[in-house]
């Protein structure tokens, strides 16, 4: 059993679909958060760790104490939770080991396109999902655990 249960990209991290769905899938009291903004911002972590249900142990990161606390934990089948495939591309750049990753919902923006459903990406951020397949990680687009999962390489292409 891996460390990582599921990687999941989803820029609204913890809301109905990963509390109901993905926990339960995964089987997972724990998910781990890895967002360097949020790590920094005290109201709206205490907001995120506050509003979730208390059978759930929630840990908020910045993308060194993620890798760490990774590199160092004997804890298994983790939910692991990030904004935005940047933070999952340092992740692996500095030696996480991620063999895939769940592309969720990523809302538009102004400088963001519609990619498939509710998953708008900038240019940007398609270069480095491309780094991300290209360095061997399987991502694919499952909003939740009874859809069937889309490779990302039939959407995005390569």
């Amino acid at each position: 059993m891996d460390k990582i249960g599921l990687a999941r990209i989803d820029d609204r991290l913890i809301h109905g679909q990963v509390m109901s769905s993905w926990l339960g899938y995964v089987g997972s009291k724990e998910i781990i958060i890895v967002d360097d903004e949020l790590y920094s911002d005290e109201f709206t972590k205490s907001i995120i760790l506050i509003s979730t249900s208390k059978s759930i142990n929630v840990s908020i990161y910045d993308i060194d104490g993620g890798v760490e606390f990774l590199k160092n934990t004997e804890k298994r089948n983790l939910l692991l939770l990030a904004k935005s495939p940047v933070t999952f591309y340092r992740m692996l750049q500095k030696g996480i080991e991620i063999g895939k990753i769940n592309l969720g919902g990523m809302v538009a923006a102004k400088n963001r396109t519609k990619l498939y459903k509710n998953i708008a990406i900038s240019e940007y951020e398609r270069q480095i999902l491309k780094k991300i397949m290209e360095m061997g990680v399987n991502i694919y687009i499952q909003i939740v655990p009874d859809e069937k999962a889309i490779s990302l390489t039939s959407v995005l292409g390569r």
